[in-house]
């Protein structure tokens, strides 16, 4: 979702996580959860990386070695909203790789989904959202423009 680690950065977002065993659910969660707080200098450009994020930190923090199964339950949380935990459990090597993608898959999603949602009502978010987007298309197209620009003065397929 375009946009959305703005409106994270702009609204004291976070991903907040907390380990489980395979057999735990994860509820609404302990008091204090570890958080993975977004700062502008965030690697992850979406949503999605940066919840996938909490099992990499989880797994160094867990002290859970290379080849540790390991679950966590994770979620975004933001000044106007908190999504509901969702559980991704796997092995762990230099990052979680879950045991089930699609399940992976759904469970960010899902989180995703809530969050847009959440975003909708919050009129500053959604502006935040609506500029964040306009600027990375802006960006596109300009890269896009300097492409065609270089393809100038080209002859693409004759002998000439």
């Amino acid at each position: 979702m375009p946009g959305a680690v703005e409106v994270l950065e702009n609204f004291e977002g976070a991903v907040e996580w907390f380990s489980v065993d395979d057999d735990e659910a994860c509820g609404d969660g302990p008091p204090n959860p570890k958080r993975i707080v977004v700062k502008a200098e965030s690697e992850a450009d979406d949503a999605g990386k940066l919840l996938r994020a909490a099992g990499e930190e989880a797994c160094m923090e867990e002290g859970a070695g290379v080849g540790h199964d390991i679950c966590v339950c994770s979620r975004i949380s933001v000044s106007f909203f908190e999504s509901s935990y969702k559980k991704l459990c796997g092995e762990c090597r230099m990052r979680l790789v879950t045991d089930d993608r699609s399940a992976d898959r759904e469970a960010v999603k899902e989180i995703q989904e809530e969050f847009k949602e959440a975003i909708k009502k919050h009129p500053e978010a959604l502006e935040t959202l609506i500029a964040a987007a306009d600027e990375q298309k802006k960006k596109r197209q300009e890269h896009h423009w300097k492409r065609l620009q270089k393809g100038k003065g080209r002859k693409h397929g004759s002998d000439n």
